[in-house]
């Protein structure tokens, strides 16, 4: 099994795109997931050696590369998160217009239930909060093998 590609959030378009900063020359393969995460601060130990498991990763998103160029891969929400659901959240019938243009240009759907919590200062004309922000990790996860054979899912 190859080794998990790492790279950063790098631009935030929409609430359902995102922009990471590895591509094709990193290894990564259209419709290949990530998860978009924050390293903890907390430091788990095994309750029975006292030895350090290290700290639990803070996951934020999943992803998945709908456009990849050599050095960086438009990506679109896949999962639910764990926000999804709440009162008050913005339907699938509606969208802000830049997300709906690159979704229309990308050919892709973005759907209410996938929605990723981003940063919304980096998203323009709304309010702040505790998300996805420029800068967050992002790692590469497995891949079933038809899709690294070169299918879609």
């Amino acid at each position: 099994m190859p080794a998990p590609i790492e790279g950063k959030i790098a631009s935030i378009l929409d609430e359902y795109n995102v922009v990471i900063n590895v591509g094709r020359l990193h290894g990564v393969i259209e419709s290949m997931p990530f998860v978009i995460y924050s390293p903890g601060e907390e430091e788990i130990r095994d309750p029975d050696t006292g030895k350090s498991l290290g700290c639990l990763e803070i996951v934020k998103g999943y992803v998945r590369a709908a456009h990849v160029q050599e050095n960086l891969a438009l990506c679109s929400s896949y999962r639910t998160g764990v926000t999804a659901g709440r009162e008050g959240e913005v339907g699938a019938e509606t969208q802000t217009l830049s997300g709906a243009m690159v979704a229309e240009a990308m050919g892709l759907k973005a759907r209410a239930e996938s929605r990723l919590n981003v940063n919304p200062v980096q998203v323009s004309g709304m309010a702040h909060g505790v998300a996805i922000s420029i800068g967050d990790r992002v790692r590469s996860l497995d891949m079933p093998e038809s899709l690294q054979k070169g299918g879609r899912a």
